[in-house]
């Protein structure tokens, strides 16, 4: 398996993520208000002969967003506020089910994590589905918030990480 990572279209991606995270919601709910303001990268892992939309194995969306209130009211106080303030906001991060395991989502975290860098962003912090959260602590990244529940989708936890390196 020979991965290629690619920056694509909002339109590229959205098949898959119907298939793992809009499963039996319309597809409509998978076109992100987020998906073409400036700054926004859409990245997707390519597997040549992958039995999928276009080869398109994994995704993730990232664009700048200031840390915001989380789900208990609380900020992420372990930041300085600038950290804050220039912060990134991943979505939409997906791995087909057949190519899970093979170090195809840390492909695609660590493009949108290098993006983020590349645009002066310190942080990049997300909604994390809470059976994803331990892939996305051996990225380095913490949790920041109890679990919540997203409607029709599941519970979640805010998690974060620094954009450069693994030390947070």
């Amino acid at each position: 398996m020979s991965p290629r990572v690619a920056f694509v279209s909002a339109e590229a991606i959205r098949p898959l993520r119907h298939l793992v995270l809009r499963t039996g919601l319309p597809f409509e709910t998978t076109r992100y208000a987020e998906d073409n303001d400036p700054g926004v990268a859409h990245v997707a892992v390519f597997v040549e002969d992958a039995a999928t939309d276009e080869g398109i194995v994994s995704i993730a969306s990232g664009f700048p967003e200031p840390v915001r209130v989380l789900p208990d009211g609380s900020v992420l106080t372990a930041l300085p506020k600038a950290d804050r303030a220039s912060a990134y906001r991943l979505r939409g991060m997906a791995t087909h089910p057949d190519y899970r395991g093979h170090g195809l989502g840390r492909l695609a975290f660590e493009a949108v994590r290098q993006h983020a860098a590349d645009a002066g962003a310190a942080v990049l912090w997300f909604n994390a589905r809470t059976g994803a959260q331990a892939f996305y602590e051996r990225l380095g990244c913490l949790v920041a918030s109890p679990v919540f529940d997203i409607e029709g989708i599941g519970p979640h936890v805010v998690m974060w990480c620094r954009t450069r390196g693994m030390d947070v």
